[in-house]
């Protein structure tokens, strides 16, 4: 299979730029091993040296795509399933599809309630946009055309005002940087906010709980009854449900990011990386499913027989 044009999507992006730092080479490393190679030189290097020279060795000799982590590989066999059968989505519990769902449903709360915080109006843009290495939606910029923009917004929409408050004075997570650089690199704007808002649950989530409620608080009753007892936990619940009643100030937590170009070159590099990690995947793939169909026959001579205990 031809995986040379694959693109990668921004929201994704850490997966493949981390690498495993037990095989990276390191400044100190290079010194280290520049020393031991001259040590070893002039006589021979002890039981210990020579297991530190040995693993440098090796180090030197990693190809790009073995400092791939583990999550990334495991990201770029889901794309190979992508690819070869056609199969782009992952089952999820039942809170993941709700929470998922619950988070497209509130985008318009969430952008109102930036627009209230910024004092200006801003644009949905819901088309993906593409070069030859990545692909990315953007949630919102200044300007309704992405090349009259002065910065992207990405948002990340939150229900739960302890959920929220937990996010400041935080350092922001590596995923949403690389995913920034990505959407700079798709559109050659050099500035953006990743953008935390503190959001009113949808209607259809505030029915639901107040259902619930009145079924435990007023279970002989008709919907449109209500006893003393409901009146005054569904007030305290709709507080928790709705923050309108919050400043508008504290209901948004701003972190700002600049393009890095250096972070954009390794984000192109490591698509190449992982573009031959996929080709060399696929023909590893292709030929142990082949080896082992021609082998059905004689399975029963190499299968480990987890059988043959003398009993008494």
């Amino acid at each position: 299979m031809d995986f040379s044009k694959l693109r990668f999507n921004c929201t994704n992006l850490s997966k493949i730029i981390k690498q495993d730092k037990k095989k990276v080479l390191t400044d100190a490393n290079i010194e280290t091993f520049a020393t031991l190679k001259q040590k070893s030189m002039e006589k021979s290097l002890s039981d210990t040296d020579q297991k530190k020279y040995d693993a440098l060795v090796k180090k030197f000799n990693y190809e790009p795509t073995d400092l791939i982590l583990s999550s990334g590989t495991n990201y770029l066999k889901f794309l190979y399933l992508v690819k070869k059968y056609g199969q782009s989505f992952i089952m999820k519990g039942g809170v993941g599809i709700a929470q998922m769902v619950r988070g497209i449903k509130s985008e318009p709360a969430s952008v109102n309630v930036l627009e209230q915080y910024f004092g200006n109006q801003l644009f949905r843009h819901k088309s993906r946009i593409y070069n030859d290495k990545i692909v990315g939606g953007l949630d919102l910029t200044d300007s309704d055309k992405v090349e009259n923009s002065n910065k992207i917004l990405e948002v990340k929409t939150t229900f739960s005002h302890l959920h929220f408050l937990q996010t400041v004075n935080k350092q922001l997570p590596e995923k949403y940087l690389y995913q920034m650089q990505g959407y700079f690199f798709l559109t050659g704007l050099d500035y953006g906010e990743v953008c935390f808002c503190l959001t009113d649950h949808p209607q259809y989530i505030i029915d639901e709980q107040r259902q619930i409620m009145h079924s435990q608080l007023c279970p002989n009753m008709e919907q449109d009854e209500v006893n003393d007892d409901f009146v005054s936990e569904w007030a305290k619940a709709y507080k928790s449900l709705t923050f309108s009643h919050v400043p508008i100030k504290e209901r948004v937590i701003v972190y700002p990011i600049h393009r890095n170009n250096d972070i954009i070159s390794d984000i192109a590099e490591k698509v190449d990386i992982c573009r031959e990690w996929l080709t060399d995947f696929d023909k590893i793939h292709s030929q142990f499913f082949n080896d082992q169909y021609e082998q059905k026959d004689n399975f029963k001579h190499y299968a480990t027989d987890m059988g043959s205990r003398n009993r008494k």
